[in-house]
């Protein structure tokens, strides 16, 4: 099955096989947003679809003064978004939308995952946050009730265990 709209009643029908399974029980599957839309655009500009008002409207990524923002797809014009029924859960990734929204009410849960628009800072990547977290000084680790605090004693008592200390 593949994605397809209803232009009488603007219902855009969304099966099950076009989401990916992260986990089987209970079942997790994902939406990529930005793939939906130009799922979309196709049938937008398909004969039978130019007819009709566009389903959304769509904003890419926006870089401003270092940070990159993420894309939004807003759906328009009295569209509704139906996903196949059944009890499984969708987590929608890749950009910000309002599926919320415009969801049609059945058994399909959504985790929407919606940013304050914020993708990640440009000095953003693994090796960053790494550095970030094991050249900090121990000092910054010992304020009580901490995760650093309690790995701090757990080291002691392994090194009097072993008779460092």
């Amino acid at each position: 099955m593949a994605i397809t709209i209803d232009w009488g009643t603007k219902v855009i029908s969304v099966p099950k096989a076009d989401t990916t399974l992260l986990q089987a029980s209970p079942e997790v599957r994902e939406l990529d947003i930005d793939w939906f839309r130009l799922q979309l655009k196709d049938l937008e500009d398909s004969v039978e679809g130019m007819a009709f008002p566009d389903t959304h409207i769509h904003t890419t990524e926006v870089l401003l003064s270092g940070i990159t923002y993420a894309r939004f797809v807003e759906i328009t014009n009295g569209y509704t978004v139906e996903f196949e029924d059944g009890q499984y859960t969708i987590s929608c990734v890749g950009a910000n939308h309002n599926l919320g929204d415009v969801k049609v009410a059945n058994q399909v849960s959504l985790i929407i995952n919606n940013a304050a628009g914020l993708i990640y800072p440009s000095n953003f990547s693994v090796p960053y946050i790494a550095g970030a977290v094991w050249d900090s000084a121990l000092t910054d680790h010992e304020t009580a009730g901490t995760f650093g605090e309690r790995v701090g004693k757990k080291l002691l008592t392994v090194a009097k265990f072993i008779g460092l200390k």
